[in-house]
């Protein structure tokens, strides 16, 4: 059996979650789904891969929903492709921390 919810706000039905999580919460790869969590402040950490190619334009990673949010690095990771995984924990004061 499947264990699906559809869910018309996301931010208020992952700010309940983070509340009684007793573990961590994972978003993989779902630009739209992080772009609302990022403007609500609901990410306690990034991690972000950036691979060694160069496309000279596209879809902008935070856009104008992350006003300005500020960035602690805790790992940078290189790894043998070229790829470099990026961990940052958002700013101890910032909303949603």
């Amino acid at each position: 059996m499947a264990n699906s919810t559809v869910v018309r706000d996301a931010a208020t039905e992952i700010l309940e979650l983070k509340k009684g999580a007793s573990r961590d919460l994972l978003v993989l790869g779902s630009a739209t789904l992080s772009r609302d969590l990022t403007r609500a402040r609901l990410f306690d950490e990034y991690r972000l891969a950036v691979a060694s190619v160069v496309l000279g334009r596209g879809r902008a990673l935070f856009g104008a929903e992350a006003g300005g949010m500020a960035l602690d690095l805790i790992e940078s990771r290189p790894l043998s492709s070229g790829c470099v995984v990026l961990r940052y924990s958002a700013r101890s004061g910032e909303p949603g921390t």
